[in-house]
């Protein structure tokens, strides 16, 4: 004889089958070949005129980088040899998710650049990141545009910009031009996406954007993750002297001298308080405002049912303020 359950409980069990299966379904982007070192994020060749080109650094780990021993050089087309684009001071740094910008001297004043220097970069170049001498040194990234006997490139060498654009490291698998560009997703998002191919890892920019070493993180640091630096307390001695002088005289002509020094010091230390956490949101969204950006997106929270814990999203938006 078969056994089967009363009606009313598939009428129960359906419904909270399809309610846990909901909640606890969570989407997660496609892996990206997320970088763990120093990489060239922004490029440009040519601007108004030929010499008007920069490049860009990015670091997408979550600790500042010495630029110490670090340099860019370039080989052009046929060259077997590193042409000098900058030498980094030993204090220079880049701090975790941040920017440093280099620009031909024709361009300082208007992108803000951190460096500038008289070379120049064109098609046909390869560009590299070397730690260490020229030639010798560990390329620890390379772009290559066109054609070069010997590369410093990854995979497939990408086809220069034109004139007053770009091309941008991009920020995820799933990055596209239009996601990377101004309002676009993908926008604040930093540019870690690194397989070791010029041709997969960057995209076209119509509107170049290069940052600078004082330029906002990307993306925002999330709760894990603390800016480097220390917190120094302010201190403001206040130290009072009363001096009180009594001179007697007798007629023996014996003067008593009486002084009274209290020093009351005072310390009033100031400390700066660390910044808030932000909190970790999954399948975030960007809307840029004026002088800042507002992020959106849900995190999950547990909540106690009558046989366990759930997990459910919560809908949740901070500002980020940019400098």
């Amino acid at each position: 004889m078969k056994h089967r359950l009363p009606v009313f409980l598939f009428v129960f069990l359906i419904p909270v089958a399809a309610f846990f299966l909901f909640f606890r379904f969570e989407t997660k982007n496609a892996s990206a070949a997320n970088a763990t070192h120093l990489v060239i994020s922004e490029i440009q060749v040519a601007g108004a005129s030929s010499s008007q080109d920069f490049i860009e650094l990015y670091n997408p780990t979550s600790s500042e980088i010495s630029l110490d021993g670090y340099r860019l050089v370039k080989r052009t087309s046929a060259s077997a040899t590193d042409s000098s684009i900058m030498v980094f001071a030993s204090d220079e740094i880049i701090p975790a998710h941040g920017f440093y910008l280099w620009c031909n001297s024709s361009l300082t004043a208007s992108f803000g650049c951190d460096r500038n220097t008289g070379a120049s970069i064109a098609n046909n170049n390869s560009i590299g990141l070397r730690n260490g001498p020229a030639n010798t040194g560990t390329v620890v990234d390379a772009v290559t545009f066109g054609s070069v006997t010997n590369a410093l490139g990854e995979g497939i060498s990408l086809t220069a910009p034109v004139a007053s654009t770009s091309v941008e490291r991009k920020a995820s698998p799933t990055s596209d031009s239009a996601s990377m560009a101004v309002g676009g997703s993908d926008e604040f998002m930093g540019n870690g996406e690194d397989t070791d191919n010029n041709a997969s890892d960057f995209v076209i920019r119509t509107m170049p954007q290069p940052q600078n070493s004082k330029s906002a993180v990307e993306p925002a640091l999330t709760s894990t993750e603390s800016p480097t630096g220390t917190i120094t307390p302010t201190v403001t001695p206040i130290i009072t002297e009363t001096p009180t002088e009594t001179p007697t005289e007798t007629p023996a002509a014996t003067p008593t001298i009486g002084i009274t020094i209290t020093p009351t010091p005072t310390l009033i230390p100031t400390i700066t308080p660390s910044p808030k956490p932000t909190p970790i949101l999954h399948n975030p969204f960007v809307i840029k405002l004026p002088n800042s950006i507002l992020v959106c997106g849900f995190r999950y929270i547990k909540v106690p049912i009558l046989w366990g814990m759930m997990r459910m999203p919560r809908f949740t938006c901070f500002f980020v303020r940019l400098k």
